[in-house]
C-alpha cells in the first residue's frame, strides 16, 4: 500500500467501467457468483479502482458449471447476495461507459439480478471488446494482442483481460472504437440507504487498488471510507502491520476517533458473521475466515463449535435426496440404500420430513432452503453413508 496522504479528488466524469461476471449457468433463472469491476479514467486510461467479489446466488450450482469457474456451494456460502451488494455495483456503473467482452451475456445477467430487486438498470450503448476483436473469444484475442491473462473463468482476471484489451483498441484509434460502439453511459439507482462494503474475493486475491485512492471512492464519507479502505486491505483476509499503520493513519485523516474506527470494524466483521451463519451451518471454510479475519481486526471471536446437523437413524424415519457429486450417489442408488436399512426414500421436503441428505451441506438448492425452513436436519451424502453403514435393524 501507500501513503494514505495522498489524496486524488479529480476524476473524470464519466470513466470506463470493465466489467465481468461469472454465473450460474446462462438462462434466465441463473444468478451471479462472482463479479468484477474495474473503474477507468477515460482520459489516461490508468486503472482508477478494481471491486471484486464473491456473490452467494441463492441457489445450486450445476456440477458442470462449477467445473469452469472453480465456484462452490461452500466457498459462496458466506458472500454477499446481489442485493446486498447491488448499491455499491450500482455506485461504479452509474454514469459510466460500460465495458465487456460479449457484453449482450453481461448486460443480460445484470438486467436480470438488478429487475429481481426491483432496481434502475440501463447499461445504454455499451463498448464490446468481443466486437472490436472481430468475434474472438477472450483468450484468443488476449493472446493474438499480446495482452496477459492470467488465469481464465475468474471475473477479476477476466476484467483485467478487457480492460487490457480496450487499451488495446483505443491506444489504437479512439475513433475507430467510437463508431464501433456508439458507446452512451449507463443509468443504474438502487433505492437502498444500506450500502453493503463487504466483499468475499477467492483466497490469493490482491486488487489493484490501496488505500491513497479513497479519495476515488464512490462514498466520499467518512465512515464508509475507512471501512472501505478496510475491506480493501483485507484482500488477502489479514492485515499486516505496515496495513495497519497506513488505517491508522488514514483514520487520522478522516478525522474518526478510535470508538468510531472500532465501530467500523465490529461492523465489517458483524456482516461476515451474519453471512456465514444464514444458512444455519458453519463450515470449516467460515470458521477458519472468521478466526482469521477477527484475529485481524483485534476483535475476539469464539467459534460456535456445536453448528451443523446431528441426526441419528431410526426405522421408518423418511429422507430426501438432493444434489450431485461429492459422495452422492445417483438419487435411485441413494433411495434403495435407505430403503433396505427400513427408511422411506421421499421425492419431495415437507414438514414431516425426518432428513434431508445433500452432495453439499451448504447447497443452495430449493429443497435445502425448504429444509431448513422446517429445521429439517441436513447432512452430507457421506455422512448419511457412513452412518447408515454401521445402523442395525
Amino acid at each position: 500500500m501507500r501513503n494514505p496522504k495522498t489524496r486524488i479528488t479529480n476524476i473524470a466524469p464519466t470513466p470506463y467501467a470493465v466489467l465481468d461476471v461469472e454465473t450460474t449457468g446462462f438462462a434466465k433463472a441463473d444468478r451471479i457468483v462472482e463479479i468484477s469491476i474495474i473503474t477507468i479514467d477515460y482520459e489516461t486510461l490508468e486503472t482508477i479502482e478494481e471491486y471484486d467479489t464473491l456473490v452467494n446466488p441463492e441457489r445450486d450450482i450445476p456440477n458442470d458449471v462449477t467445473r469452469i469457474h472453480k465456484l462452490t456451494p461452500s466457498i459462496l456460502e458466506a458472500a454477499p447476495t446481489f442485493e446486498e451488494i447491488a448499491p455499491a455495483v450500482a455506485k461504479r456503473l452509474n454514469s459510466a461507459y460500460l465495458v465487456a467482452h460479449n457484453q449482450h451475456f453481461d448486460m443480460r445477467i445484470l438486467e436480470q439480478e438488478f429487475s429481481r430487486i426491483k432496481a434502475t438498470f440501463r447499461p445504454g450503448n455499451p463498448v464490446c471488446t468481443l466486437q472490436l476483436s472481430g468475434g474472438l473469444k477472450l483468450k484468443k484475442a488476449c493472446r493474438e494482442l499480446g495482452v496477459n491473462l492470467e488465469e481464465a473463468h475468474r471475473a477479476l482476471t477476466d476484467a483485467r483481460a478487457t480492460a487490457g484489451l480496450l487499451r488495446v483498441f483505443l491506444k489504437e484509434s479512439r475513433d475507430k472504437v467510437n463508431d464501433l460502439a456508439k458507446k452512451t453511459v449507463a443509468r443504474c439507482v438502487v433505492d437502498s440507504s444500506d450500502v453493503v462494503i463487504r466483499t468475499l474475493r477467492r483466497e490469493n486475491t490482491v486488487l489493484g487498488s490501496d488505500i491513497k485512492r479513497i479519495a476515488r471512492s464512490p462514498w466520499q464519507d467518512p465512515k464508509r471510507d475507512y471501512r472501505y479502505a478496510l475491506n480493501l486491505a483485507l484482500d488477502n483476509g489479514e492485515l499486516s502491520s505496515s496495513e495497519k499503520l497506513e488505517l491508522e493513519a488514514l483514520r487520522k485523516e478522516l478525522g474518526l476517533s478510535e470508538e468510531e474506527a472500532e465501530e467500523q470494524r465490529n461492523l465489517l466483521f458483524d456482516r461476515a458473521c451474519a453471512a456465514a451463519e444464514r444458512d444455519g451451518q458453519l463450515s470449516d471454510f467460515e470458521t477458519q475466515m472468521l478466526t482469521k479475519l477477527a484475529s485481524s481486526l483485534d476483535i475476539e471471536y469464539k467459534p460456535n463449535t456445536t453448528s451443523g446437523a446431528t441426526f441419528k437413524l431410526r426405522l421408518g424415519m423418511t429422507v430426501c435426496f438432493t444434489g450431485s457429486g461429492q459422495g452422492m450417489l445417483d438419487k435411485i442408488s441413494m433411495s434403495k440404500i435407505a430403503e433396505s436399512r427400513g427408511l422411506i426414500a421421499k421425492n419431495n421436503v415437507t414438514k414431516s420430513l425426518s432428513l434431508l441428505v445433500a452432495a453439499d451441506v451448504t447447497s443452495f438448492s430449493g429443497k435445502a432452503k425448504i429444509a431448513r425452513g422446517y429445521d429439517v436436519p441436513v447432512v452430507s451424502a457421506e455422512q448419511f453413508l457412513r452412518e447408515i453403514d454401521n445402523f442395525k435393524q
